[in-house]
């Protein structure tokens, strides 16, 4: 796997990343292997909307029960890998916490 690519340390034990820093050609080449293409979708109340592919492959760079703060633009979010097929976005501003899970598509 490519190394993530980490901006700071955080105060929160973790690498602080900013996803934006990952090309969008880099993180088409994380998210497509094996003639499958794999989607990460963060689920807000009953809806579930598709992560910014850079912000997926950064969730998918990650290995189970990994964490590393995330540099968003409204604030900075701890990302947890749960497991193959799912993780956790908090908002450290407001603490509420998101699910996200993994699809694979066919190319």
């Amino acid at each position: 796997a490519a190394p993530t690519p980490f901006v700071a340390p955080s105060a929160y034990g973790s690498n602080r990343v900013n996803p934006a820093n990952m090309s969008a050609e880099e993180a088409q080449r994380v998210l497509s292997k094996d003639g499958h293409l794999t989607v990460w979708k963060v689920q807000y109340s009953d809806e579930w909307h598709e992560c910014g592919p850079q912000f997926a492959a950064l969730v998918e760079q990650l290995s189970a029960s990994a964490s590393v703060t995330v540099a968003m633009s409204d604030a900075d979010y701890l990302l947890k890998r749960v497991d193959e097929k799912q993780a956790l976005q908090q908002n450290l501003s407001t603490g509420v916490t998101h699910k996200i899970i993994r699809l694979i598509h066919p190319n």
